[in-house]
């Protein structure tokens, strides 16, 4: 099943050749992940730094990788579909699927994010919270994502 987004691809966003420049798709990545916990909290600010963050954790990314399939060009409408692929105790493997309005995948990527206590900066175990929340989403994987 997985969280999904949906995003359109603006015209700043389009490099010369004609398409979404290689580095939109982490952007697009990033924000259906942010879309993702603001709906599993219920609360857009919850899991983020800055004053208005609730949580006593952090996610920053520490591996990012894509694979490009087809074109995203002006205008099109991209579905961004999130699943958590991997739990260890430290960490979260999450898989996107990116695709156009045809249903034709565009990108794959794969983005892994280390749990830190914000007040220390130092990796803690994946708080029960945010296992529970993304469970609430339903975004725990079943099978990985196909192309």
């Amino acid at each position: 099943m997985g969280f999904e987004h949906k995003v359109t691809a603006r015209f700043y966003e389009v490099d010369q050749v004609g398409i979404v420049f290689f580095g939109r798709i982490f952007e697009f990545c990033h924000q259906a992940f942010e879309e993702m916990l603001a709906a599993a909290f219920d609360d857009p600010t919850y899991a983020f730094a800055g004053p208005r963050s609730k949580a006593s954790w952090g996610a920053p990314l520490v591996h990012a990788e894509a694979d490009f399939r087809s074109p995203i060009r002006h205008g099109d409408r991209i579905g961004i579909t999130v699943v958590l692929a991997e739990v260890s105790e430290r960490t979260l493997t999450f898989r996107y699927r990116l695709s156009n309005a045809e249903a034709r995948v565009c990108a794959n990527a794969t983005l892994i994010h280390s749990v830190i206590d914000r007040a220390s900066f130092r990796p803690c175990p994946v708080p029960d919270e945010l296992l529970a929340a993304l469970a609430g989403l339903g975004v725990f994987a079943g099978e990985e994502l196909g192309s």
